[in-house]
């Protein structure tokens, strides 16, 4: 039924078009001035002002769909481009939800690595103090002995081992703990997704809920490791002012590289460190 209607509507304007081309070609003589024509080639000659005029008209509603058509697609590429900055918008707030999720499961990992290390003892804070403590001792040490003769240095030989003993089991004891922590500063880091400001503000979580004691070993784990990556994050942290400079630490570079290059002696530290010092000398 549609099919006719829609015939039925062409025949119609069909015929209406052919019964308006005699209507007007009286009208068409008088405005142009000329005779009715008389044979067919004269009524057709006739309506060529009107061809000129349609064909004009024509080429004015070809500029015009152009234009149309042109809106039509700036407004087809708004709207893609609206589509696809909420598709990356969702991307991204899924992407922080993984982020998120896997983000407190590491702290919850670090913390059971630290309460890991120090299982053993009756108070975890007295055993972070007790380990500062031995590392304080054991730098004093290496200092007083860049600078003091080696006869002075013999008679503490004992006391510089087992300062060092302590300190060196703790360290490797520590270390699970040091490499979760890292482990998931490299997380926050790597995220590319995340902006400058976020990271920090994740990383400020972390350092929010860790005592500074614990960040103060945390730190000489860092810059002590033998591990290059961590070393690298701890100089970031430390940039990003997270971490104080670790020279109020070690006062020196170098004595970095001796603690460093000190571990795994356990009882022979005192006969490695003499014979650091002594090339040193």
């Amino acid at each position: 039924m549609k099919v006719k209607s829609e015939i039925w509507w062409i025949v119609g304007i069909s015929f209406i078009v052919f019964i308006l081309t005699f209507f007007f070609s009286p009208i068409l003589s008088y405005l142009t001035g000329t005779s009715q024509p008389t044979c067919a080639g004269g009524f057709g000659d006739q309506y060529g002002v009107l061809n000129t005029l349609f064909t004009g008209l024509a080429f004015v509603g070809l500029i015009a769909t152009i234009l149309l058509q042109r809106k039509d697609l700036e407004l087809q590429r708004k709207e893609l481009k609206r589509q696809s900055d909420e598709f990356s918008i969702q991307n991204r707030l899924f992407d922080i939800q993984k982020f998120e999720n896997l983000f407190f499961k590491y702290i919850e990992h670090v913390n059971y690595l630290r309460k890991d290390v120090f299982i053993e003892y009756d108070s975890e804070n007295q055993a972070i103090s007790d380990i500062f403590k031995n590392f304080r001792t054991c730098l004093q040490n290496i200092r007083m002995a860049l600078r003091s003769p080696l006869e002075e240095l013999i008679k503490y030989k004992e006391e510089y081992n087992e300062r060092w003993i302590a300190f060196e089991k703790a360290y490797f004891d520590m270390i699970p703990w040091a490499i979760g922590f890292y482990g998931m500063m490299d997380y926050i880091l790597k995220s590319d997704f995340l902006t400058e400001k976020e990271k920090n503000s994740y990383i400020k979580i972390v350092f929010s809920i860790t005592p500074p004691q614990q960040l103060n070993i945390l730190q000489i784990m860092g810059t002590i490791s033998n591990r290059e990556e961590q070393n690298e994050i701890e100089k970031i942290l430390e940039r990003k002012l997270f971490f104080h400079s670790s020279r109020n630490i070690f006062i020196e570079e170098k004595n970095i590289h001796l603690i460093k290059n000190g571990m795994g002696y356990g009882k022979h530290w005192f006969d490695a460190h003499l014979s650091i010092y002594a090339k040193k000398k």
